[in-house]
């Protein structure tokens, strides 16, 4: 049951994690926002920003976000000692 618990725990944290990178990215440059399952552009998309910037400039500051937010969720759980 516990194996049961941090996977579900984790799905959530790596869902909430990469919604939040792709909310800064919206935030930072506009366009379409998707946070789940779209058709756009012909073909089927799942949780990507369509920024009207071009270029890959502007990476660091959401991954370091949604890395540090990993860290601490999984650390807030597995100093949780009933989980």
């Amino acid at each position: 049951m516990k194996y049961v618990i941090w996977f579900f725990y984790l799905a959530g944290v790596f869902y909430i994690g990469t919604l939040g990178h792709e909310l800064v990215h919206f935030l930072n440059c506009g366009g379409s926002f998707v946070s789940g399952l779209a058709y756009l552009n012909n073909h089927w998309e799942v949780g990507v920003t369509w920024c009207q910037r071009v270029g890959n400039e502007g990476e660091i500051i959401p991954t370091t976000l949604e890395v540090l937010f990993y860290i601490f969720f999984i650390w807030v759980k597995i100093i949780d000692r009933k989980g």
